[in-house]
C-alpha cells in the first residue's frame, strides 16, 4: 500500500530534527555557565591552593545549583546595567563617614551588619574612618528634600548605592562608594535596606527575581510586609564566596566556579 507524505510534514520533520540538533549542541554551554547538577566536570585538582589556607564555606541546606545561579546573577551582574562578567569586590578596607540622623535602631543594626562582615575571611573590613582621614565609602541618612535633590529624583527609591565611575571600564577592584538611604522609610523597612545596601557596596551589585525571600529580590519594597530584614543563608554564602581569597577581582563565571563546586566536593 503506497503511503503519501505531505510537504508539509517534512518540514515539520525537518524543522524538529533541526531544533533537536540545536538542542543538543547548547545544553553543554548550558552547564558550563550555570552549572552542574549531581556531577561536574570539575574535581579537587581543580580547587586553588588558597583552600588549604582558608577553608570554603560550609553550604548548608543550599544546593549547588542555587549557589551557582545566584552568584552568577547577583555578584557578576550590577543593577540596571546586565552581566558585567567578571568580579568587583574591595581589596583595601572600606573606611566610612555618615552623614544625617540615624535612629537608635540604624546604628544597631549598622553595627551588626558591620561586625558580621569583618568576620568573614579575606574581606578587608570595614571601619569607620579615622579624624582627617578621607573616607571611601560615605553613607547619606537623608530626609526626602535631601535625597530626592541629591541623589534620586523619585518618591519610589528609598536608597541607592553609587561605586567608582570607572568600574565599567574593566577596573574590578572596588575603590570607593556611597550610599543614600531615605530617613521617611519605616524602621522595619530600614533595617533591610541597610543589610543590603551595604552588601551591594561591596560588591554583590545586582537585585534578582529569583528568591523572594532574598536581600537581593527585586521588589523589595515587599519587604516593608514579609518580614524579611537580614540576609538568608544564601544571600550570606554569596559574600563569603565573593570575599574568599581564591575568587579575585576580574575572574569570570567560568573561572569561579571550581571554588562553588569545591564547597560541596569537600564535604
Amino acid at each position: 500500500m503506497k503511503h503519501n507524505v505531505s510537504p508539509i510534514a517534512i518540514v515539520t520533520a525537518a524543522c524538529l530534527l533541526v531544533c533537536l540538533v540545536i538542542a543538543c549542541a547548547f545544553l553543554p554551554w548550558v552547564a558550563r555557565q550555570y552549572g552542574p547538577g549531581e556531577s561536574s566536570e570539575y574535581t579537587k585538582d581543580d580547587i586553588p591552593g588558597d583552600v588549604a589556607s582558608y577553608p570554603l564555606p560550609d553550604v548548608g541546606s543550599v544546593t549547588y545549583s542555587e549557589l551557582s545561579v545566584y552568584f552568577r546573577d547577583v555578584a557578576l551582574s550590577v543593577e540596571g546595567s546586565g552581566y558585567t562578567d567578571t568580579v568587583k569586590k574591595w581589596v583595601i578596607p572600606m573606611r566610612y563617614s555618615i552623614e544625617g540622623t540615624m535612629t537608635d535602631r540604624d546604628r544597631e543594626v549598622f553595627a551588626e551588619v558591620t561586625s558580621a562582615m569583618n568576620s568573614v575571611p579575606g574581606f578587608p573590613g570595614i571601619y569607620e574612618a579615622a579624624p582627617g582621614e578621607e573616607p571611601n565609602l560615605k553613607l547619606y541618612f537623608c530626609d526626602d528634600e535631601w535625597f530626592e535633590n541629591s541623589f534620586f529624583r523619585s518618591k519610589n527609591v528609598f536608597a541607592i548605592f553609587i561605586h567608582d565611575a570607572d568600574l565599567f571600564g574593566g577596573k574590578s577592584d572596588i575603590t570607593s562608594a556611597s550610599i543614600a538611604f531615605r530617613c521617611s522609610m519605616s524602621q522595619e523597612y530600614r533595617n533591610a535596606v541597610i543589610w543590603e545596601e551595604l552588601l551591594q557596596a561591596s560588591g554583590l551589585m545586582n537585585d534578582s527575581f529569583l528568591h523572594e525571600d532574598s536581600l537581593f529580590y527585586q521588589e523589595h519594597w515587599k519587604h516593608q510586609d514579609n518580614g524579611v530584614q537580614k540576609p538568608t543563608e544564601l544571600d550570606w554564602l554569596l559574600f563569603q564566596f565573593l570575599y574568599h581569597p581564591a575568587i579575585r577581582p576580574g575572574m569570570t563565571f567560568r573561572q569561579c566556579q571550581p571554588m562553588l563546586w569545591g564547597a560541596f566536593l569537600l564535604q
